[in-house]
């Protein structure tokens, strides 16, 4: 048994700004006793609840796959162990993301061979009755969509779990984010295998991918796109670097899975020199990294995904820090 460590999140500052500040999730479980029910929507505040930002105004299913699942997985990831995530549908168009550890439920071979119609596969899951590998690990945790105000938001105190048991705490080198069953109607987790990384057998071609896709999918990445061009302004040069960075390391990730070959300088869309606004020079990029991604499949979105995250969280610790300097001055 072991007590979770901090599990590190970036909300806003309050429901009228949209300022970061990094919260740990774990404090906020304090189980059955300690706990508290969800606060009633007439009831939520800034004084109970911690809100995403605004620009996270969305509750449908593939928002929720690319733009919040991933933050709570690469952040439980940080704390040492693997998630499932579940939506749950509540009154009035609310509702919530149930996030479990992935030793939280049983495994089933039965219902595993029947749904897969393959032989017995390999799972991280406790299976019922076998030696050593019995337990179910009771850690747990909830994020709310408020429909009337249209935002995500975690409560200050709920009666999430914060102990895990039956398993060890890993090196998050060590873990494997996995792509499929991003978001589940069960409680499947991945495999131990199963990870995001191109070139693996899980990519393909996806020939039958139209212009309307391609358009869906750079529609879907953009409340996270202007996320980051907004933190990337407010680091100044730095900023503008950082992203150079992100944006040109995955589109060669994306031209080497393609082309199977060396990626030349000519081959990646680079931002315009100059601009009126970080969004404006780095729209290109952004559309080519779109465009490939719809190429290699449900695998290269959640890549995509990921190297975005990588880049708003290395924005928004740049921020931290600059705002720490200027106060000890």
């Amino acid at each position: 048994m072991w007590t979770c460590p901090p599990i590190l999140i970036d909300v806003a500052e309050s429901s009228t700004s949209d300022d970061i500040r990094q919260i740990d999730i774990a404090q906020t479980l304090l189980g059955r006793e300690g706990g508290r029910n969800v606060p009633s929507p007439e009831k939520r505040n800034d004084d109970n609840c911690y809100w995403f930002a605004s620009t996270y105004n969305s509750n449908d299913d593939k928002f929720r796959e690319v733009e919040i699942i991933p933050i709570i997985k690469a952040a439980c990831r940080g704390a040492g162990f693997r998630v499932n995530c579940k939506y749950k549908k509540m009154e009035n168009g609310n509702g919530c993301i149930e996030v479990k550890c992935c030793r939280g439920t049983y495994h089933y071979e039965e219902k595993s061979t029947t749904v897969h119609k393959s032989k017995k596969k390999k799972t991280v899951k406790p299976v019922h009755g076998q030696e050593g590998n019995d337990t179910r690990c009771p850690f747990h945790f909830q994020i709310y969509w408020d429909n009337k105000r249209q935002r995500w938001f975690l409560p200050k105190v709920q009666r999430g779990g914060r102990v895990h048991c039956g398993h060890e705490h890993m090196d998050p080198a060590d873990i494997n984010l996995g792509a499929k069953n991003t978001q589940s109607h069960s409680d499947d987790c991945p495999n131990d295998d199963s990870s995001v990384q191109i070139g693996d057998n899980d990519f393909s071609n996806n020939d039958h991918i139209d212009d309307t896709d391609e358009t869906d999918l750079v529609t879907s990445f953009t409340p996270r796109y202007v996320n980051i061009c907004n933190y990337a302004e407010s680091s100044g040069d730095v900023g503008i670097r950082v992203m150079t960075k992100h944006f040109d390391h995955c589109q060669r990730r994306f031209l080497e899975f393609i082309h199977n070959a060396e990626v030349s300088d000519d081959q990646v869309v680079d931002p315009e020199s100059s601009g009126s606004s970080a969004y404006d020079r780095f729209k290109h990029p952004f559309e080519a990294i779109c465009r490939m991604a719809q190429q290699s499949g449900i695998m290269g979105i959640q890549v995509v995904g990921e190297e975005l995250l990588a880049c708003q969280q290395e924005l928004v610790h740049n921020i931290a820090s600059m705002k720490k300097s200027a106060s000890r001055r």
